[in-house]
Order: structure tokens, then sequence, then C-alpha cells
């Protein structure tokens, strides 16, 4: 569409739609966990002293890491599937084979392109599945001490 029309075709115009794309589920992650702070944590913050900054930046965001880092997960995952779609536009990425598959019947190709956006995909949403997993551990380590 329009954004085509503006930047060309090629790899530009796949790159600034999928971090277009991609910040949806982080913002929404990010304000959703920063809302769901306790407002007791917030006032005690306050109350030690803490101007609005550092209230966001030594309370509400450690707080909210959690539910930030699930947004990069689900961007993550998404940006690897879509990206691959970015052939149809010039873009240089693993979707070409998956493209020249389809149109000469070629499995082998459609696979030689697609086992590997999902190895990838796979392996970044395990990555920071882990990093989720460890950051809320070490929150709670924190709590309870």
């Amino acid at each position: 569409g329009a954004l085509t029309l503006w930047s060309g075709i090629g790899n530009r115009p796949v790159e600034v739609g999928l971090v277009l794309y991609a910040l949806l589920p982080i913002l929404r992650n990010t304000r959703t966990g920063i809302l769901s702070v306790d407002p007791a944590i917030v006032e005690a913050a306050h109350g030690m002293g803490m101007r609005a900054w550092q209230t966001l930046l030594y309370a509400e965001l450690p707080l909210a890491l959690p539910l930030i880092i699930a947004g990069i997960r689900q961007s993550v995952v998404l940006i690897v599937a879509i990206a691959t779609v970015g052939a149809a536009v010039g873009s240089n990425n693993l979707g070409q084979p998956i493209f020249a598959g389809i149109r000469g019947s070629n499995r082998e190709a459609i696979l030689s392109g697609m086992l590997p956006v999902a190895a990838i995909g796979l392996l970044g949403d395990a990555a920071l599945g882990l990093t989720q997993h460890a950051l809320g551990r070490r929150r709670l380590a924190a709590v309870t001490a």
C-alpha cells in the first residue's frame, strides 16, 4: 500500500512494517504491566521521596518486566513468521525459497524455507521464555527475602 509507494520495494518497507507491527504487543504489554503494579507500591515509592520517573524506573518497570518480556516474545514470533511474506515485495529473506517452491510446486524448496523459519521462531520464543522465567524467579526471590 502506501508504505510501498513511499519507500519502494525490497528490504526497507518490510523492515519498517515489521518494526511498526512489533510495537503493538510490546507497548500493550508494557502498559498493562505498569498499570497492574499495586498502587500501594507506587504510594510507598512516593512516600520514600521518589520522583515520578524514579518510581517508574525503580518500582513499576521491574515489577512489569515479566509482562514486557511476554510482549517481546509475541513480537519476535510474529516478526519471524510475517517477515517471510516480505519476499513477495522483494525482500531478501527465508521467504524466497517458500515463494519459489509455491510457484514451481516444489515441496523441497518450500521446506527449505519453512523449516528454518519455524526453527528460528521456536528458538527465539524459547530463549525469551527462559529469560522471562528467570526474571520471574529473581523477582519472587527478592519479594520473599
